[in-house]
């Protein structure tokens, strides 16, 4: 059983495999796991939450004009979120699923 500090040092340094030698309570351990799981899953909630609260604010203030979309819109919604909120780089949706599938998640036209 890895101690939450331990845990957290061995993850920043990217070694997800490491195992602490600390003399903590191994119960104590579990219980500080469990809560930081929670923690994170908070976390996850929270980001899913915003990013449909973006859409959803977006088709209220008039910005889209629709409230369906196709995935390929999705993904790419996604994208530009994680890039905006998070600084983070994603691939788009060709490049990450291919052309061919990247085609057919476009809704045909009316």
């Amino acid at each position: 059983m890895t101690c939450v500090k331990c845990a957290a040092w061995a993850q920043y340094q990217g070694d997800y495999d490491f195992k602490c030698n600390c003399k903590k309570d191994k119960k104590m351990s579990e219980i500080e796991s469990l809560l930081r799981l929670k923690r994170l899953n908070q976390v996850k909630a929270h980001a899913i939450h915003e990013f449909v609260s973006t859409m959803i604010g977006a088709f209220e203030s008039g910005f889209v004009d629709t409230n369906t979309l196709n995935l390929q819109q999705l993904h790419r919604i996604a994208q530009h979120h994680i890039k905006d909120n998070y600084s983070i780089d994603s691939e788009n949706m060709a490049d990450e699923w291919g052309q061919e599938f990247a085609e057919k998640c476009v809704l045909p036209k009316q």
